[in-house]
């Protein structure tokens, strides 16, 4: 969302525009199953995994858990807000 302002008195400058890009993710992997219950990563045993902290790791799409697991939507945002030079990106 972007708050237009063509109005230099009213705070910086932000000119409308018709066209600018969007970030826009749909996530596949929710960590719960159709119960509503947590889904964690599991090893090659078929234990659940734990993080460096000793926490189970939920299996979803959201973020790559410090690497656990691979990037996600944060990780793919974090890319876009730097490629759009956003300020918060940085």
């Amino acid at each position: 969302m972007q708050k237009w302002n063509d109005k230099p008195k009213q705070g910086p400058l932000c000119p409308k525009v018709d066209d600018y890009p969007i970030f826009f993710a749909v996530s596949e992997k929710s960590g719960k199953d159709n119960s509503g219950d947590y889904v964690y990563v599991k090893n090659g045993e078929g234990k659940p995994l734990l993080d460096k902290h000793g926490h189970l790791i939920v299996d979803h799409d959201l973020h790559n858990h410090d690497a656990e697991l691979p990037d996600g939507i944060a990780e793919a945002f974090i890319e876009f807000a730097k490629s759009e030079k956003l300020s918060f990106g940085v």
